[in-house]
């Protein structure tokens, strides 16, 4: 019997979503980038600034369903293309997720927000781990279960 898809991994993303804002933020505070995950998942809903209490509830919010989203979308990947180099597909998939995050939903009228250069390029670090993180989870958690 195999765990639950959408549980186990909404519980990933969640999980790895806490190590990317573990880097991330640090990062944000010592003025090496100048833009968190937090504020392109409030950029969404029109607010750029985290200036206000529902403007950062509503970035933590996103932020948080959309890495659930993508933790059960890496179970299905991973589930569907074997457990072996996790670590390698979680790379690979948290390097999918920075282009796809800051680059192509930035373009347009998709985010109010926009990056700089130096920005973009260290958030490939958070996103990455989060990849890695989220698909080493998965792993431990279909690991634990076929024991």
């Amino acid at each position: 019997m195999k765990r639950d898809i959408i549980v186990f991994g909404a519980l990933a993303g969640i999980i790895g979503n806490l190590v990317k804002l573990g880097v991330a933020l640090p990062l944000y505070y010592v003025g090496l980038i100048k833009t968190t995950y937090l504020h392109i998942a409030s950029g969404y809903h029109g607010n750029h600034t985290l200036g206000s209490i529902f403007s950062i509830i509503n970035g933590v919010f996103s932020d948080f369903v959309y890495a659930a989203f993508l933790g059960v979308l890496f179970y299905i990947i991973l589930r569907y293309t074997d457990m072996k180099y996790v670590g390698l597909k979680g790379i690979f998939l948290g390097g999918f997720i920075h282009v796809i995050n800051n680059g192509v939903l930035l373009f347009g009228d998709f985010n109010k927000i926009s990056i700089d250069d130096q920005t973009s390029v260290l958030l490939i670090i958070p996103t990455i781990i989060f990849g890695f993180s989220a698909c080493w989870i998965i792993k431990r958690i279909e690991k634990g279960h076929m024991k």
